[in-house]
């Protein structure tokens, strides 16, 4: 398993954070989101090895309050696919990339120009 890159923003305000936020993601919202993908398409969790298969640079962006991917799911995922890195936001639940919408730009802008050749 290869090594994962965590990350978090280095500024962050809270009490902007709190404004406008979505309302909190309910755990029974979680367990039938998961439920469904499994019974819909990979009821075989060995199946998750697929994921070292990937080749090509990947970004694992993830809020550190996200019910429907829990902060476990997401490192796995990044430690089993070659050399990902995945970038942790405070305070923010499934909908990350809106919360932080110019921290994400920013990080994948960046991600993207050290793939460059």
């Amino acid at each position: 398993m290869t090594s994962t890159a965590v990350e978090t923003p280095a500024s962050h305000n809270t009490a902007e954070t709190q404004e406008g936020r979505d309302a909190p993601t309910s755990d029974a919202a979680r367990d039938a989101q998961y439920d469904a993908i499994v019974e819909w398409r990979i009821p075989d969790r060995g199946a998750l090895q697929r994921l070292t298969g990937i080749s090509c640079p990947t970004l694992v962006v993830q809020g550190d309050g996200d019910l429907m991917i829990p902060i476990p799911a997401s490192h796995l995922m990044a430690g089993l696919i070659p050399d990902a890195r995945i970038r942790m936001y405070p305070d923010a639940a499934h909908g990350s990339l809106f919360q932080y919408p110019s921290e994400v730009a920013v990080d994948v802008n960046a991600f993207l120009a050290e793939q460059r050749p």
